[in-house]
């Protein structure tokens, strides 16, 4: 159970990221816009639950985001926060009621895709003495008095 709990607070952080600033952005649209950036806006803000909401998001992604990285390695639980994005995609259109264009599936799926790949070659460098991409390739200079 060594990488699965670093890998459920990951997770959790990115879905709470991605509903706080679809919530957040909810709320901001309700809010008048006339007058753009002002010191009311916060007031209007605050009298939203949706923006309540948000922010509550925001701290259980924080303390997500804290758990993750004291019961996980960096490299594995970092890359996870970039779900942040698709899943923000996917929540957003179904509290819009708005099915995704094809094109956005696509980049949700090259996202998923990217990342999966980007894991599985950093699992496989860590078994190795040498990075798969640089094999062949010598990164420092031979040690004194040997000859390459």
């Amino acid at each position: 159970m060594g990488a699965v709990l670093p890998v459920l607070f990951a997770l959790l952080a990115a879905f709470s990221n991605a509903l706080a600033t679809v919530l957040q952005r909810r709320a901001a649209l309700r809010v008048p816009q006339s007058q753009g950036l002002r010191p009311s806006l916060l007031l209007d803000l605050l009298r939203q639950p949706v923006w309540l909401a948000g922010m509550l998001a925001v701290v259980v992604a924080g303390l997500g985001q804290a758990a993750a990285l004291a019961t996980g390695p960096l490299a594995l639980v970092q890359p996870l926060f970039v779900l942040e994005l698709p899943l923000a995609l996917l929540l957003a259109s179904l509290m819009a009621g708005d099915r995704l264009p094809p094109g956005l599936w696509a980049a949700v799926a090259g996202v998923v895709a990217g990342l999966g790949i980007a894991l599985a070659a950093a699992s496989r460098a860590g078994r190795t003495s040498t990075s798969p991409w640089s094999a062949g390739c010598r990164c420092s200079p031979p040690a004194p008095g040997r000859r390459s």
